[in-house]
């Protein structure tokens, strides 16, 4: 009897930590480094504002994760400076290499 109520209180612990790992904060309203973002899940979509992070800045919205030209909306490369990108709710995705902080306006 000990054993299957241990048993039962480990399998309850185990429930309860795998479903806590599941929750996910709520999208971002910043992009803080390099990458590619899901809109709607990593970040929200919006008007985003960079100051510029280096020398150069690469930015891509995507409407898809296949990494074919076609799933290019739209991109841009800047030399420094900054740089504003309106993000669609019916993006798949933003990617950003060298733009520093982009910060969402509205």
């Amino acid at each position: 009897m000990r054993n299957s109520l241990w048993l039962s209180g480990i399998a309850t612990i185990g429930a309860a930590l795998l479903l806590a790992g599941t929750a996910s904060a709520a999208p971002a309203t910043s992009i803080r480094k390099d990458g590619t973002y899901r809109v709607g899940v990593d970040i929200v979509a919006g008007l985003y504002h960079s100051d510029g992070g280096g020398d150069f800045c690469y930015w891509e919205r995507k409407s898809g994760f296949g990494g074919t030209f076609d799933e290019i909306i739209a991109n841009g490369l800047t030399e420094g400076g900054p740089v504003s990108v309106a993000i669609a709710p019916s993006d798949a995705g933003f990617e950003t290499s060298g733009c520093g902080t982009w910060v969402l306006q509205s």
